[in-house]
């Protein structure tokens, strides 16, 4: 949309005169006018485009903390409450599973204890073996 029709608009919605027709003093270059009046409109729409995203920025904040309120007074719970429920549920999982490792350690450990044995069992028959042959080859030497 150009200026001129904004203009249109302006004069048809909100019956809007120049400012030349107003004025008390005489105007000598209504053109010139007209041009500062323009820009003074575009500087005023340039610097409300900037703004904008601040301001929606805050709309969004304000509208967020309101449905925030909305829910902790429909829930029940604030969003404190429910941050000191987390951190309570993160220190209890923290601590079972301290508790699974180390007992994942002693089985571990457990479970390689019992396959030592196991291997000094099934080898004691062999060193036993070893053992006996040895004083028997003396034996047969006499």
């Amino acid at each position: 949309m150009e200026l001129r029709d904004e203009l249109m608009i302006a004069r048809t919605v909100y019956d809007y005169r120049h400012c030349g027709y107003e004025s008390n003093r005489l105007i000598s270059d209504m053109e010139d006018e007209g041009m500062k009046r323009v820009n003074a409109i575009k500087s005023n729409r340039e610097e409300a485009r900037e703004r904008q995203p601040s301001v929606f920025c805050e709309r969004a904040k304000h509208e967020a903390e309101k449905m925030t309120k909305e829910l902790e007074r429909r829930g029940g719970a604030t969003l404190d409450e429910l941050e000191r429920a987390l951190e309570a549920k993160k220190r209890e999982s923290s601590a079972l599973q301290t508790g699974r490792e180390s007992r994942n350690w002693e089985y571990e450990h457990t479970v390689e204890k019992i396959r030592t044995r196991k291997e000094d069992e099934e080898s004691a028959p062999e060193r036993l073996r070893q053992a006996m042959q040895q004083p028997e080859q003396e034996l047969g030497l006499r």
